[in-house]
């Protein structure tokens, strides 16, 4: 095989002088670039970037992929009037206006027309302020009086376009026509109120938002479960739930009795109070007696422990 002998002025009028890239070299002698590359190391002659190639390559507007008719070629100056340089996009398909000259509101802005974009534009109903295309080119109306009444995409009789309320007495809030169409004829805070009366959903929210939670007896909850001895458990943690009601001591010696640690605070709060005259009437749908504790009676234990005892040897009605 013949030995390949390139000379050094040959690279250099082809690869410096008329920038022919170092893979067509290597094609006119059949050989592979490393070849190229290694001669021109050899001979000191840098090698040139990717970036410096294409830059040279697409100054020739026939090498250049964006040429048309030589557009890109030109200078093109804003239009504007400060005879700031600006691209050719801007020029041609952007209003030829610099940033500066494109901000200009009214007569003095290069896409003035008639002058509508320069007017304030307000709703006809309610009088809010729109937009210039809304006023000038939509119906003049503002988003919301756009959906009301005849005009809301969900228009059939009119019942869209009335006022509806909650069913509830003693609630006076408006619900939407959708909700009043589904059947559900109450706001959603009467709504949640009516659904926690259903012992089911209670007691499936109620595990699920002490799940993973390690509750301990409070204070007055620790002296009562020392009175009570090992007859009963602390369960106030939600290991039972009995209608979507959570007890606070259980008795573990064969007897179906609860007992209840009222605070005197918040079990003396209205909405508590009704609440707790659902308690025990469901614990003993259960077959539960269930004794009241208040927390003032923790003062005088003498008396406390006598009430105890009287529950714990009293016999389970039937």
């Amino acid at each position: 095989m013949k030995k390949l002998n390139i000379s050094k002025e040959f690279l250099i009028k082809e690869y410096i002088t008329n920038h022919k890239p170092v893979n067509k070299i290597a094609q006119e002698f059949g050989y592979g670039e490393t070849t190229i590359f290694r001669y021109l190391n050899n001979y000191n002659i840098k090698i040139r970037k990717v970036l410096e190639y294409t830059k040279v390559r697409l100054s020739n507007p026939k090498n250049n992929p964006f040429f048309i008719d030589g557009r890109t070629l030109k200078k093109y100056f804003c239009k504007g009037g400060c005879g700031k340089e600006v691209s050719v996009n801007t020029y041609l398909y952007h209003g030829g206006c610099c940033r500066d000259c494109g901000a200009l509101s009214g007569e003095d802005s290069p896409h003035f027309v008639d002058g509508h974009s320069t007017k304030e534009y307000y709703c006809k109903e309610c009088g809010a302020k729109i937009s210039c295309t809304s006023g000038h080119y939509g119906g003049g109306l503002c988003n919301s009086c756009s959906q009301k009444g005849e005009r809301s995409n969900k228009y059939i009789d009119g019942r869209s376009s009335k006022t509806y309320y909650c069913i509830e007495l003693d609630c006076h809030n408006e619900i939407c026509y959708d909700n009043w169409r589904e059947g559900k004829q109450r706001c959603p805070s009467c709504a949640g109120k009516e659904l926690w009366k259903n012992e089911e959903f209670r007691e499936k929210n109620i595990k699920a938002s002490l799940k993973g939670l390690q509750l301990k007896p409070n204070k007055p909850e620790t002296i009562l479960g020392k009175l009570l001895g090992k007859d009963y458990k602390f369960v106030g943690d939600g290991k039972v739930i009995l209608g979507g009601f959570c007890p606070d001591f259980i008795n573990i010696n064969g007897q179906k009795k609860i007992v209840e640690m009222y605070g005197d605070y918040w079990h003396n709060l209205p909405k508590r109070i009704e609440t707790d005259k659902r308690r025990i009437p469901t614990y003993k749908k259960y077959g539960y007696r269930t004794l009241i504790v208040w927390e003032h009676e923790l003062k005088n234990l003498t008396k406390l422990k006598s009430k105890l005892i009287n529950f714990n040897y009293a016999k389970n009605k039937k």
